[in-house]
């Protein structure tokens, strides 16, 4: 393992001091934590200063990278994503350049004075919910220096273990940062914890909260804007960040907006920034570039193979194109929330692509505002990996939150464009679930036998272990859910559990308006303490074979929690009776050997004074 990388695991603070000439620079990255779950946000500090006279131009750069799976051989997740307006202005308020596309940032000082005292910038970038397993994922930060000292780039890695839970936005968290003192020519640093809250104030002000480049082509570009108030606001761009002549603007108060610009130069650097159209709020945006595609022929156009689209979840095949579905209309699909899809795509002119990203976005989410901003709600992406010459493969886990979402792809090609496709409309639902009536609390190893209406009988028939059932009937878990993905029809449940009244529901998966699947309750037939013990051998018996969660799922199960629990009880109630019982019967024996040696010594006693 590297050096470098056996600090990080070691939870030091990473400082990389470069010397070239008279000028030096320091760089830190922020938590030192080796693990970070999904959201977390780390802090990257640069500082530089110069020791000689003399002034000369001076680029600070840093990117951030995909991440490599612990035992992959190369890097493959899509985790990490700038938060906007998080850099600080560099020497003489040069502002930072943000390329969201070739995923860094830079600051272009026109003329850095020798003898300048050290001077700091900071940004930040944020974790995203995109790797769907339990494995370690290096992410590499890389910070370099371009001047006429040739200073080389260094690399700065930190690595976490992936959490599937995105962390809340509403909470207001510290995030620690670092405040670098460093003498001219002496390279020294110590960090100094400084707490920067994550969550927005309340200011009137308009803040932007997200910039998306959606789709770049020869002549277009389309640019998601989110904020945190509903605004209208103004785009604008020209070929340099000095002088942005050209402008979009959409009145309408919104908090997520789309601008298209149009009419560009092939093979040409853009840069853009955002404003207020109102002049009683100010609105501070980064400035950002892009660079537009070169002017391609049909015979190097990439396109997807519609009738080669796979969607799989938990093992059901929810989509697979074919004739019968009009290839110009994307499929609606029923998927479980919080379960990972599999997503295959066949290509077209596949030696023309360079990466294939997939995301699940929000379109509308049960008890949401439409207008609330959708990367807030749920925005996962991640590469595709290529199987073979032409198809390529990835996973993607569903949000938590119930609504209406999009599967979408973006292709880059050798041409510098990205194309926006859809390949589908997700309606995420919850899994079917069974309750007790009385308390509320999920019911483990409930048998559920799931039919589905033939139209052709109309009969509800017994469902095969093709949709997914490892068998059917089936049991529910701990959380007393059944994981089944159900394809748009109707269906009957028949609910059965030893020590409930046997139920059945009846319920219709709909693609156009999905709705969450039945929570259903069970009326018990006995008391608690017989329940619990009716419970206990199934529910122990299922864990069991499960041979790899077993001891997970013990630790979360209810049933064996109240079984442990009323044996204690009845342990101790045990030997309670049995302290007490070996009490009273000592006591016992000891009045009864009184009563049995008194009239003895009594006679004696009157034998003794005959004599």
């Amino acid at each position: 393992m590297p050096p470098l990388l056996n600090s990080l695991m070691s939870g030091l603070v990473l400082l990389w001091t470069l010397w070239a000439r008279t000028m030096n620079w320091v760089a830190s990255v922020l938590p030192v934590m080796s693990s970070l779950e999904a959201g977390a946000v780390v802090t990257v500090t640069i500082e530089y200063d110069a020791t000689y006279a003399g002034s000369f131009p001076l680029t600070l750069e840093a990117g951030w990278h995909d991440g490599t799976v612990t035992g992959d051989a190369t890097p493959s997740v899509d985790g990490l994503e700038y938060v906007a307006n998080s850099a600080s202005q560099a020497y003489d308020g040069t502002q930072p350049i943000i390329d969201l596309i070739n995923k860094k940032i830079s600051w272009e000082i026109s003329s850095f004075p020798g003898s300048t005292p050290p001077q700091t910038v900071t940004f930040q970038l944020k974790t995203k919910p995109t790797y769907t397993g339990p494995n370690i994922v290096n992410f590499p930060v890389t910070i370099g220096v371009t001047s006429p000292t040739n200073i080389p780039e260094q690399e700065a890695l930190f690595e976490y273990v992936y959490n599937y839970k995105i962390t809340p936005t509403a909470t207001l968290t510290s995030i620690p940062t670092t405040t670098l003192t460093n003498s001219p020519g002496t390279g020294s640093a110590s960090p100094t914890p400084t707490p920067i809250p994550t969550q927005l104030n309340n200011e009137p002000d308009v803040q932007v909260n997200t910039v998306q480049i959606r789709s770049i082509g020869s002549s277009n570009v389309t640019v998601f804007v989110g904020l945190n108030t509903s605004s209208p606001i103004k785009l604008n761009y020209g070929t340099s960040p000095n002088n942005l002549n050209q402008s979009l603007v959409l009145l309408e108060a919104k908090k997520t907006q789309f601008f298209t610009m149009t009419n560009l130069q092939p093979n040409q650097k853009y840069y853009f920034n955002l404003s207020s159209t109102d002049s009683n709020k100010k609105l501070f945006s980064d400035i950002y570039t892009f660079t537009t595609g070169s002017k391609q022929d049909s015979n190097s156009s990439v396109g997807v193979n519609k009738y080669s689209v796979s969607i799989t979840q938990r093992g059901s095949v929810l989509y697979y194109g074919s004739l019968d579905l009009d290839p110009n209309m994307a499929p609606k699909l029923v998927v479980l929330n919080n379960s990972v899809l599999d997503v295959h795509l066949q290509l077209s002119q596949p030696q023309n692509v360079t990466q294939i990203d997939t995301a699940i976005r929000v379109k509308g989410v049960l008890g949401i505002s439409t207008d609330m901003l959708e990367s807030q709600v749920f925005n996962s992406s991640g590469h595709m990996q290529k199987v073979s010459w032409d198809l390529f493969t990835n996973k993607l886990r569903t949000p938590d939150n119930t609504g209406t979402y999009e599967l979408l792809a973006y292709i880059h090609d050798t041409n510098g464009t990205i194309t926006e496709y859809t390949i589908s409309t997700l309606g995420i639902i919850s899994p079917f679930k069974v309750i007790d009536d009385s308390s509320k609390l999920a019911i483990e190893h409930a048998t559920v036998t799931f039919y589905r209406y033939n139209v052709l009988t109309q009969m509800f028939e017994q469902m095969p272990d093709i949709y997914g059932l490892s068998t059917n009937p089936t049991h529910t878990d701990y959380n007393g859910t059944v994981t089944v993905t159900f394809l748009p029809g109707k269906y009957k449940a028949v609910v059965t559990h030893l020590a409930y009244e046997t139920k059945e529901v009846k319920f219709e998966i709909l693609s156009e308006s999905p709705q969450n699947l039945p929570v259903t309750a069970l009326i018990r037939k006995y008391n608690l303490f017989l329940t619990t013990v009716l419970e206990f051998p199934p529910v122990l018996s299922q864990m069991l074979s499960e041979q790899d969660n077993w001891l997970l799922d013990a630790t979360k199960s209810h049933v064996l929690r109240n079984f442990f629990v009323t044996l204690s009880v009845i342990g101790v109630l045990t030997l309670s009776i049995f302290v007490m019982a070996t009490y009273l019967l000592s006591k016992s024996i000891l009045v009864a050997r009184y009563f049995e040696l008194s009239p003895i010594k009594y006679s004696q006693e009157v034998s003794c004074n005959w004599l």
